[in-house]
């Protein structure tokens, strides 16, 4: 309403508001944490510049990446740019208020937030660049530690157990599967940050590429053989919670997360009359997981999910496919109340 009436300030400022930000209403200049940077608005009188320090190049190896960041800045940025001042990288974006309309405002900030945890360890550790601030990050407490680094390396066992139960049976069409949730299983139940999180949602990203299955099936065995030589206290190195500005996963309605169910539910319900109940067990894991990547889901939501993957798991039979369809059926009728 503020922009459409053109108090465009003001529109920005709701922006933030909504987003958790206090500040003077008077400010011309805002600066805001999110995780190993600071992004910061300049309010000049006819123009909104946002902007936020990323990474030191000095010392950097620059050929490689500029090269690399002159690919990002082609894709997959769409409304911001890594610039180079001086020696260091910046996110930037500038706009005339009459052309901050407020989603293409929140998009900015958002796209800033993903990409600067996206990109800021891999640079560093393959290019040798430097942050130019420290990160605040709250580690998590040791006991908790010690059970996602348990969590951590049996998922790796009963995937390569699974991976070799696929192979012994001629099943290899779904090797791709069995990677992939594991990569999900580890970004949901452990939620790592630092170099983990990066490797798992590059992994992630590949095996959703248009790269040959077979080219895909190397990728996963590649990035088995990388987690199993991660030693315990480089797991626990990663196992910390960082301030966040902006929510990098998106909200999911529970009439859309129930539509999710019901598409669900026709697919296990085809491969069921199939006879294909290896293939219902893995959509039943991966579709579900694949929502934990994608949306911040509410308590009702997660707990129908929660439930469901519970009990897919055991014996893959036609009685566990049933149960599964029987338990997506009752979660949804939960949604509908």
């Amino acid at each position: 309403d503020a922009w459409a009436k053109k108090n465009y300030k003001e529109s920005i400022h709701k922006i933030l508001e909504y987003l958790g930000i206090n500040f003077p209403k008077n400010t011309s200049n805002i600066k805001i944490p999110h995780g190993s940077i600071q992004i910061e608005l300049d309010f000049k009188d006819d123009l909104l510049i946002i902007q936020a320090a990323f990474l030191s190049i000095t010392n950097s190896l620059k050929l490689p990446l500029f090269r690399q960041v002159l690919q990002i800045n082609q894709d997959p940025l769409q409304l911001t740019r890594i610039q180079l001042k001086a020696d260091n990288l910046l996110f930037y974006f500038e706009s005339p208020y009459p052309l901050c309309e407020p989603n293409k405002i929140f998009e900015v900030l958002k796209e800033i937030c993903i990409h600067a945890d996206l990109y800021d360890d891999t640079f560093i550790r393959k290019y040798k660049t430097k942050r130019i601030s420290k990160p605040v990050i709250y580690p998590l407490v040791s006991d908790i530690q010690d059970k996602c680094v348990e969590i951590f390396r049996s998922s790796i066992s009963e995937t390569e157990e699974t991976m070799n139960y696929l192979i012994k049976k001629r099943k290899n069409e779904f090797l791709w599967d069995n990677f992939v949730m594991l990569f999900l299983k580890i970004d949901f139940i452990i939620s790592p940050n630092g170099h983990l999180k990066s490797d798992i949602e590059k992994w992630i990203v590949e095996m959703h590429s248009p790269l040959e299955l077979s080219e895909k099936i190397i990728i996963g065995n590649k990035a088995i053989q990388t987690l199993k030589n991660l030693g315990d206290d480089q797991i626990r190195e990663d196992l910390y919670q960082i301030n966040t500005f902006v929510p990098l996963k998106e909200l999911i309605s529970k009439k859309n997360f129930k539509n999710q169910l019901i598409q669900i539910q026709s697919q296990i319900q085809k491969e069921f009359q199939k006879g294909e109940f290896l293939a219902a067990y893995f959509t039943t894991q991966y579709q579900l997981l694949m929502l934990t990547f994608q949306y911040d889901l509410d308590e009702d939501c997660m707990n129908a999910l929660l439930k469901t993957l519970e009990n897919s798991t055991g014996i893959i039979n036609e009685t566990k496919t049933q149960q599964t369809l029987q338990i997506i059926q009752e979660e949804i009728e939960k949604l509908s109340i």
